[in-house]
C-alpha cells in the first residue's frame, strides 16, 4: 500500500532544506553597502589582517569579479554577514582606542590639575584676615586665622587615581 502523492509530499517538504535566495537579493549585505561604502569597506578589510579579509579584499579588487555582488563574493570566501560585521566592528573599536588614547595626555594632566592643592582668599574675611565683631572692634578672622587665605584640597578621587596611575600605591 503506497501512500497518496499529497501525503507524501507534505511528509517530505519538512525535510527538504529551504532554498537561500540568491546574493544579489541578500537585504543585509546591501545595508553594509549602503551605510558604510565600498571604499570604507575595503579600507576595513585591508586594516583587519584577517585572511578571509583580505582575500574578499582580493575579490573586490580583482576585475574578473566587478560583476558579482558582495554577498557572493563572502560566499566564495567563506564570510558570513555576521562575520564581516564582527570585522569591521573590531577595526572600528581599534580606531576609537586610538582616538581616546590620543586625548589621555590631556586627560592626565586634567587629572593632575584636579589633584592639585589649592589657596583661595577666604570668603569669612574676604582676604583681609580680620572680620568686624561691633561697629568699633574687629577679630582675627577663625576661618584662615587672620592670614585671609584658605588652603583647599585637591579631589580626593582624582589624587588617588593619580597615584594608582603612576604606581605609586
Amino acid at each position: 500500500m503506497t501512500p497518496e502523492p499529497e501525503k507524501l509530499a507534505k511528509r517530505q517538504s519538512w525535510a527538504m532544506p529551504k532554498r537561500c535566495s540568491p546574493p544579489r537579493k541578500d537585504p543585509l549585505f546591501r545595508i553594509i553597502e549602503a551605510e558604510i561604502g565600498m571604499p570604507e569597506l575595503m579600507a576595513v578589510l585591508a586594516l583587519s589582517g584577517e585572511p578571509r579579509a583580505l582575500s574578499l579584499l582580493d575579490l573586490l579588487n580583482d576585475p574578473a569579479y566587478s560583476c558579482h555582488t558582495l554577498a557572493t563574493l563572502c560566499r566564495r570566501v567563506g564570510l558570513t554577514f555576521i562575520g564581516l560585521v564582527d570585522i569591521y566592528r573590531r577595526v572600528q573599536i581599534s580606531r576609537g582606542l586610538i582616538r581616546i588614547a590620543n586625548h589621555l595626555p590631556d586627560i592626565m594632566e586634567d587629572m593632575a590639575i584636579d589633584s592639585l592643592s589649592r589657596n583661595v582668599t577666604c570668603h569669612g574675611c574676604d582676604g583681609s584676615g580680620r572680620v568686624p565683631v561691633d561697629s568699633d572692634h574687629d577679630a582675627v578672622c577663625a576661618d584662615c586665622g587672620g592670614s585671609g587665605v584658605l588652603r583647599i584640597l585637591g579631589d580626593a578621587a582624582s589624587r588617588k587615581l593619580l597615584m594608582q596611575v603612576v604606581k605609586a600605591i
